[in-house]
């Protein structure tokens, strides 16, 4: 029996289609100044998913709907992200500019949006009967989870911490683990399970700090969401964004869209990423080039085991990220299935440019190596091969000199320091005196299992495979030449040395992500034989697994625990009236305030840009700047506040000067009585949590 097929959408359902589009943008855009709200926003939302289609239908019609739509959904979303980025950049992002670029999509509409004529009829099959354990197996994994998310929301609070496992109780990991063993053990035997359904253990496994910490968390996306403030309301900022605009601009326009807050828009961003979109282009990659169903399903839940502490937070590098990692699993995905056209490959890795240049350069460098040879035919492959270590080698050391010549913040030095490797790269195992010391162990060793089993599935792997694993770990070599160059030789000004060792580890990390292909078919190849072996070696396996997932999801987030102990404060209640108080109190005069990182993105999300002194933020923003400096002195017992604030008024030509002394600070109460001794007045917030000074 066959399934009968719907005819065409015909030319006059296009032009209405087209027309409507042309409405509803023009009402969010034109005739209203602000955003999409409640239905509005569904349809906004809705326009998005219509323009996926439409995209997936013109460029890769011979694939079937599923995998068009995943291409499409990149593509479009790729589009948004480099237009809205490139008007950012060179003009405005007004909002009739934002309607243009939503409305490019659809004048690739066809007359045949969905052209089933050239489509073979399929034979259409009744469902199945499924073991009752099956569906029973399914309903207490959603139940698991649901419980694990109303525990995860117990830990909700507004007080400063460093890590939210501090407020979580420790079933939680029980729970995690019980989630992972029943997710895998549904794709190994629930075979008409659908990708999607790894959506919730993925949202738990990334979306933690939205809920546990509702005033955020950490520093830099306190930055991100002030300036997208500044660029809905505006249309552009000064100096240029040269490196985030494409996620300022994406954001933006989500923002329009949709109805949500840009602070909502920001927040859940990369939630939304890796949960539906990445995801879906795993499992349609995986798909094609494992032919079983439930291995694919396995690849979704195994990128997990990657350290993922950098996609924890909606910022321009996770961002970046995410589409660096679809350019790898499409250029895996190209090699084994040449119906991916090759343009198509650069939009992810451009995307990634736009978002973040220290991730999209490497892996754009990377596509741009594989079209080369594709273009060749591999005879000058080691001409090219070698351009390309070289080109890895020199961009990025090229591409921070030349941000440093734009802006004096942003500028580097040259050194040779290969001592700072033992701190960017952790090998220590721990005796078993606790639970810490296993945990720790395993997860320092993660990333070398992560290479073990890509060997494991290079050396099982076809041979029609091998040829594009080889050339994703020449990608993955580049990378690490690229990580040492910039860890060993380049000195950063603008950062402090704790954080001189941040850039290169997070290109270490995204060298892992080449091997991502490659450590799915070798962990998918050990399940393939352990089912060959019988329940228990299943079993064995799974539960390892699951092991290893657990072990990643408490390593990915800050720590304080026995061994590690992450110096990072959340913003607190405390810190907002604070900030709140000092921004009445000092109303109508010139001042400004010394404040740890923390309290400063607390007004900085508050109040945003709201004034600057000799060319400096008025709280202690960058921490490069001098006005940290002085903070530092504040909180010396050796130094005056008096002669402090004095010369500083002198200096920024203020009125006053504001003291922050959070209650976590060390010798915070020794440092308090003194500073009251001196100051003109205080008050304290919080039951004491923060204490602000005026001089």
């Amino acid at each position: 029996m066959h399934e009968v097929r719907k005819k065409p959408i015909g030319q006059s359902s296009s032009l209405f289609l087209l027309a409507g589009a042309v409405v509803i943008l023009s009402y969010t855009t034109t005739f209203v100044t602000q955003p999409f709200t409640g239905s509005w926003g569904i349809l906004g939302i809705a326009y998005l998913v219509i323009c996926a289609v439409i995209l997936g239908n013109k460029f890769f019609r011979d694939m079937k709907f599923f995998q068009a739509f995943s291409l499409g959904l990149v593509l479009e979303i790729g589009w948004l992200t480099i237009a809205s980025g490139a008007a950012l950049l060179f003009a405005s992002l007004t909002p009739t500019v934002i309607f243009f670029v939503l409305v490019v999509p659809v004048f690739f509409l066809r007359a045949h949006l969905f052209d089933f004529d050239t489509c073979i009829p399929t034979p259409f099959h009744l469902a199945s009967q499924r073991p009752f354990s099956h569906y029973l197996l399914l309903l207490g994994s959603l139940a698991l989870l649901m419980i694990l998310f109303i525990f995860i929301a117990s830990g909700w609070h507004e007080m400063s911490s460093v890590s939210p496992w501090q407020h979580l109780p420790p079933v939680i990991f029980t729970l995690y683990f019980t989630s992972c063993a029943l997710a895998l053990t549904l794709a190994m035997y629930f075979r008409r399970l659908a990708w999607y359904y790894f959506a919730p253990l993925l949202v738990l496994s990334f979306g933690i700090l939205p809920v546990v910490y509702p005033l955020g968390f950490g520093f830099d996306p306190f930055i991100h969401k002030a300036t997208e403030q500044l660029v809905a309301q505006f249309g552009h900022i000064e100096p240029r964004p040269y490196f985030y605009s494409g996620y300022y601009g994406f954001v933006t326009v989500i923002h329009f869209l949709s109805g949500l807050s840009l602070d909502a828009v920001d927040t859940f961003l990369l939630i939304a990423l890796l949960t539906v979109m990445l995801p879906a282009i795993i499992f349609m990659s995986f798909r094609l080039v494992l032919r079983e169903r439930y291995l694919a399903l396995l690849a979704i839940p195994l990128f997990l085991l990657i350290p993922y502490g950098d996609l924890i937070q909606s910022t321009p590098q996770s961002a970046s990220l995410v589409f660096s990692l679809i350019s790898i699993v499409l250029v895996f995905l190209q090699s084994r299935w040449p119906l991916l056209p090759g343009w198509s490959l650069l939009i992810a890795p451009i995307t990634a440019l736009f978002l973040h240049p220290l991730t999209g350069i490497p892996v754009l460098l990377f596509v741009l190596y594989i079209l080369a040879l594709k273009r060749t035919g591999g005879n000058s492959a080691k001409s090219i091969t070698t351009i390309y270590l070289a080109l890895s080698l020199l961009a990025l050391p090229c591409a921070f000199a030349l941000a440093g010549s734009f802006s004096t913040d942003l500028s580097v030095s040259l050194g040779f320091d290969p001592s700072i490797l033992k701190h960017a790269l952790q090998l220590s195992v721990y005796r078993f005196s606790s639970i810490y010391d296993l945990v720790y162990s395993i997860g320092n060793m993660m990333v070398y299992s992560l290479v073990l089993f890509s060997l494991i599935g290079y050396w099982t792997a076809p041979s029609e495979l091998k040829n594009g694993l080889k050339l994703l770990y020449v990608g993955s070599i580049a990378t690490l030449i690229a990580a040492l160059t910039v860890l060993i030789v380049l000195r950063f000004n603008f950062a402090t040395p704790s954080e001189q060792i941040i850039f290169g580890q997070r290109l270490f990390r995204l060298a892992i992500y080449f091997l991502f292909p490659s450590i799915v078919l070798g962990i998918t190849e050990i399940v393939k034989r352990a089912r060959k072996k019988g329940s228990v070696a299943v079993l064995t396996i799974l539960l390892l697994i699951c092991a290893l997932l657990t072990v990643s999801w408490y390593m990915a987030y800050p720590r304080f625990d026995t061994r590690e102990q992450s110096k990072g404060y959340s913003p607190s209640a405390a810190d907002r009236a604070a900030v709140q108080f000092i921004n009445r109190d000092g109303a109508g005069t010139r001042y400004v305030v010394l404040a740890n990182q923390t309290v400063s993105a607390v007004a900085l999300r508050e109040f945003g840009f709201l004034a600057y002194y000799a060319d400096g933020f008025y709280y202690p923003l960058p921490t490069s700047g001098s006005l940290y400096g002085e903070f530092l002195r504040m909180v010396d017992e050796k130094t005056d506040g008096t002669n402090i604030s004095t010369a500083l008024k002198e200096r920024l030509n203020v009125e006053r000067v504001y003291f922050v002394l959070n209650s976590y600070w060390s010798d915070a109460d020794k440092l308090a009585a003194r500073h009251n001794n001196t100051a003109s007045g205080s008050w304290s917030f919080g039951n004491g949590q923060v204490t602000v000074f005026r001089y």
